[in-house]
């Protein structure tokens, strides 16, 4: 638990890299199955490491882009705000919470939330949140998260990457994987 939180919060303040000793492994193609509960496309060239429940994907490292993908219990507690989820919430109302957890993170300073809309995920009602931050130092750094909820489950999909260039250059990359999501059968 403690190398997924640290793992969160490099990729999230695009910090150095976090203390996590597992390698990089290839990516490009299909990912996942029962075994993750879900199944999506690696864009080729992109890398991935995958422990502790959180998949992360970059193709240059993640200070330049990552996406990240997590499955979390609906119940579980929220890092940095005291509000939770419940199975059965709206998207919306879960969207909220996330964004809620995003401005008490300290290391994400002046959030701003771009979007806050209604979207589809692997068939689902799951919603979309955009927007920009800065991290310390200065770096700006855009962030679109995707998140629906399967039963007492709870999936993000994050993509986040400096404002300038890298965003603009890899968010197709992220598109596609969020396209590609399914969940596994019987879920």
């Amino acid at each position: 638990m403690r190398k997924s939180v640290l793992l969160l919060a490099a990729v999230l303040a695009g910090c150095a890299a976090a203390p996590v000793k597992t390698k990089w492994a290839p990516g490009g193609g299909p990912y996942g199955g029962p075994a993750r509960n879900f199944t999506l496309d690696i864009p080729q060239g992109w890398q991935l490491i995958d422990e502790g429940g959180v998949l992360l994907l970059s193709k240059e490292g993640p200070l330049l882009q990552s996406i990240f993908v997590k499955k979390v219990a609906v119940s579980a507690s929220m890092e940095h705000t005291k509000k939770t989820m419940r199975a059965g919430m709206l998207p919306q109302e879960a969207a909220e919470i996330w964004i809620d957890d995003y401005r008490a993170d300290t290391d994400l300073l002046n959030l701003k939330v771009e979007e806050n809309s209604p979207a589809t995920v692997a068939g689902r009602p799951a919603f979309r949140i955009a927007g920009e931050f800065r991290v310390t130092g200065g770096m700006r750094r855009k962030f679109v998260a995707c998140g629906l909820m399967d039963g007492d489950d709870f999936y993000l999909l994050r993509f986040s990457a400096p404002a300038r260039y890298y965003f603009s250059r890899d968010l197709p990359a992220f598109e596609e994987v969020v396209r590609s999501f399914r969940l596994a059968k019987g879920s």
